[in-house]
């Protein structure tokens, strides 16, 4: 098992990922959607949380970077239209990840993309006491052969050989598939990016 740059075992943690109506924290996109999964101290999933959300902003899809997203996560507005508001689905995020214990960090792909839309969408007063960990990019990035580009989640689960539950793009299947990568690495001692997933 490998030692993360913050001195924080691999395991256990809860491993999060948000889709979003945009891509720039700038502009006006949020949350629409936001999974999370719990792996145990053995990496095993032992619960998972999922839900829509009802966006705080409007969804103009005249707007580029809007339609972009939506075209990618392919959340029905529909959906959205039934969907919980904010306030309702944090409110259950934060109950169901203190099931777990205060001190599980909170982790995911991109750490600072995920964190800040759910900035934008929650409040920093809400999601910056949360127990952050590490970065689970830049951790596998930092064993990937030099001279080899990072991987996307999908280009690194294709290399591991690992089969997707669920929808790409969408918040709880990419949790559950950061998991799996998450797992070969800081487990298995699988190498990123060099073409073969072999082990260390």
């Amino acid at each position: 098992m490998i030692t993360t740059s913050t001195g924080q075992p691999p395991f256990p943690c809860i491993i999060v990922d948000s889709e979003t109506s945009g891509l720039d924290f700038h502009d006006f996109s949020c949350v629409l959607e936001i999974g999370a999964a719990y792996y145990d101290r053995n990496a095993v999933e032992q619960a998972a949380f999922s839900s829509l959300v009802k966006p705080i902003f409007p969804i103009d899809l005249n707007e580029q970077s809007i339609a972009k997203a939506m075209e990618v996560n392919q959340i029905a507005l529909s959906a959205l239209d039934e969907a919980p508001d904010s306030s309702t689905v944090w409110n259950a995020l934060v109950y169901w990840s203190g099931l777990f214990g205060p001190e599980i960090p909170i982790t995911a792909w991109p750490v600072r993309f995920d964190r800040n839309m759910m900035i934008k969408t929650w409040g920093i007063e809400r999601v910056g006491p949360m127990p952050w960990g590490f970065c689970i990019k830049s951790e596998t990035a930092a064993l990937r052969p030099k001279g080899k580009k990072r991987m996307s989640l999908n280009g690194m689960a294709e290399e591991f050989g690992l089969k997707r539950e669920g929808a790409a793009h969408r918040a709880l299947s990419d949790a559950r598939m950061t998991g799996a990568i998450w797992r070969e690495v800081a487990l298995k001692g699988r190498i990123v990016g060099d073409g073969t997933g072999r082990s260390a």
